[in-house]
């Protein structure tokens, strides 16, 4: 299936939704308990390590360092399931 590519923000518009990002990131963590907000930086970071690490263990690094491959390619060549 064909996709079109979808065309960037311009810098003004960009830097404007990075803003509002930023200010209710803020809202959230001043919203957010300190109990939620530890299991929520503890489970994220585990996620992510693991996320890396799994990267790592397939050699993604190496498969994407000459050009760029869709879900399926990166399925074939690991022998995992897309």
């Amino acid at each position: 299936m064909d996709r079109e590519r979808a065309k960037a923000p311009s810098k003004p518009v960009f830097r404007a939704i990075i803003s509002i990002v930023n200010f209710m990131d803020k809202i959230k963590s001043k919203l957010t308990p300190p109990r939620t907000a530890l299991l929520n930086m503890t489970t994220f970071g585990m996620i992510t390590s693991r996320s890396i690490y799994i990267a790592a263990e397939l050699g993604l690094p190496d498969l994407l360092k000459d050009k760029p491959m869709n879900i399926e390619e990166i399925a074939n060549a690991t022998g995992v399931h897309a």
